[in-house]
């Protein structure tokens, strides 16, 4: 899969599910969250919120394939490393 920036981003509606189920006490931190994303990726998406102390922050959230496609990446960089400089595999592994 090919790394990608200014991807269309995916309805808030969405976004919150993940949210939801990945951090569930993270919703109950912010007073507002901005529901148009700022910026978006083939990883994920990035949103304005307001903590509720007043704070304004930005919230990166990662979509769930995200995961899969990083795993997917380092085990194609050890496998490079591998035959370049196997004495660094342990570190790229961790």
């Amino acid at each position: 899969s090919k790394l990608q920036d200014s991807v269309p981003q995916r309805p808030w509606s969405q976004m919150e599910a993940i949210v939801r189920r990945e951090t569930p006490q993270l919703l109950s931190q912010v007073s507002h969250v901005q529901h148009e994303a700022v910026g978006a990726a083939s990883t994920g998406q990035v949103h304005f919120a307001t903590l509720l102390d007043g704070r304004e922050v930005v919230i990166k959230i990662q979509y769930p394939e995200a995961r899969g496609r990083f795993k997917s990446d380092f085990g194609n960089v050890a496998r490079l490393m591998r035959l370049a400089i196997p004495s660094l595999v342990p570190m790229v592994m961790e």
